[in-house]
């Protein structure tokens, strides 16, 4: 088998991986903007958070290859593996959005924040550290 269709195979999985186990924190249609319970994050970090890291690493093992392929072959472009790498970044991307769009968003006073990247806004600096100090 080629290292293209490795490459490809390994990122549908962790794709699939990744929404699969992401959809597990969810809100229910209609209560996208309510706050979340408190397993969302623990959901995150023991389910999603290895399939990502391991998609990661695959994806800069296959960057890194690629690279050097283009520059052994003096740095003729290859149509096909760019396109494959567009596809797959765009499918990545797309499954970032939707799991956000799919996802509790609020903080504990039932505002919601969706439109906003980081749904808790919190004021910190320096000065108000050495203060409470």
């Amino acid at each position: 088998m080629r290292r293209i269709a490795i490459f490809c195979l390994l990122n549908i999985f962790g794709l699939g991986g990744a929404i699969y186990f992401a959809s597990m924190g969810w809100a229910p249609s209609g209560e996208e903007g309510l706050p979340g319970g408190p397993g969302d994050g623990v959901i995150r970090i023991v389910y999603l958070f290895p399939i990502i890291l391991f998609a990661a690493i695959v994806n800069l093992v296959w960057v890194v290859l690629w690279l050097r392929k283009i520059i052994r072959k003096g740095w003729v472009v290859q149509g096909r593996e760019l396109l494959v790498v567009s596809i797959i970044m765009i499918g990545w991307i797309m499954a970032v959005w939707y799991d956000y769009s799919r996802q509790y968003r609020g903080d504990f006073s039932g505002t919601s924040h969706s439109a906003s990247i980081f749904p808790m806004r919190t004021s910190f600096s320096v000065h108000s550290v050495l203060i409470q100090a």
